[in-house]
């Protein structure tokens, strides 16, 4: 029987690991880095269904006591090393190769500005709801603060970033104005709707803006979008939420490092000599 609840009071460093793998691996894929992080994925989420099938709310059922003591510890210890080594080989590679960090938009900078907030606020999530429901202490109150802290942060650099690209698209044919991607985000029940525009609309009108103008730049993943925005709605569902929204949240530092790419691109070509585009 799966107990989905138990999903909720996962480890943070194992919430870590699977958000961390399933980004590196979509995100580099057929390098040793996207290998890396496809194993501490899977590992990951291996782990998770062993753990959610054998524990129950009385403790472990008739289940090999070394499958547990054992096999499972060393199951995520090996998926937290995986995906510590693909973040390792992701950051070298994005210092010894600064060129892929040129242009106005860095991805690296705009992923510490929204993934990080927002992580900590998806890794403190369970473990706040479990302690809050044991005895509210300072650490809690901290915690509690901290948590907030990271959720207003990374929702002021979300809003920042939707605004920019935004506004890097407005060719007199965009759907919605800068102002609006963002200030509609913010109108409850109607959010719900908006989202599927800011998001997966702007993928939409990217990639119609680049056919337009002639542009040499990425086609943005418009299934992908579409699917972090229907997660986003499935993430208000009790009891998936935590599982949910981690796999969410790999999926925005996705489009962010490819939004970021096709910017750069457009900004790239607005900035080339008359006729450059059509020479090339």
């Amino acid at each position: 029987m799966w107990e989905w609840e138990y999903l909720s009071k996962l480890a943070p460093i194992d919430v870590l690991a699977l958000s961390c793998g399933l980004a590196i691996w979509i995100r580099r894929r057929g390098s040793l880095a996207g290998w890396l992080g496809s194993v501490a994925f899977l590992l990951t989420a291996v782990t998770w269904g062993l753990r959610a099938l054998i524990f129950d709310s009385d403790g472990p059922t008739r289940i090999d006591p070394y499958l547990i003591r054992v096999w499972l510890p060393s199951l995520g210890l090996t998926a937290r090393w995986c995906a510590f080594a693909a973040i390792v080989v992701v950051a070298i590679r994005e210092i010894t190769e600064p060129r892929e960090r040129s242009g106005p938009f860095s991805s690296a900078r705009w992923l510490a500005r929204i993934l990080g907030p927002l992580g900590v606020t998806v890794v403190l999530a369970p473990l706040l709801e479990q302690m809050l429901e044991e005895k509210f202490t300072p650490v809690t109150a901290i915690l509690v603060l901290l948590n907030l802290a990271g959720l207003v942060v990374g929702v002021v650099y979300v809003a920042k970033f939707i605004y920019r690209m935004w506004a890097a698209i407005q060719d007199g044919c965009a759907r919605t104005t800068p102002g609006r991607a963002v200030g509609f985000l913010f109108i409850p029940v109607f959010n719900l709707y908006w989202i599927f525009v800011a998001y997966w609309g702007w993928t939409r009108d990217f990639n119609r803006h680049v056919r337009k103008k002639g542009l040499q730049a990425p086609r943005m993943p418009q299934g992908m979008t579409l699917t972090m925005c229907i997660l986003a709605l499935a993430g208000l569902i009790p009891y998936v939420h935590m599982p949910v929204s981690v796999v969410n949240l790999a999926l925005l530092g996705v489009f962010v490092a490819s939004a970021c790419e096709g910017l750069n691109a457009i900004g790239s070509a607005s900035k080339a000599p008359a006729g450059a585009t059509d020479a090339a």
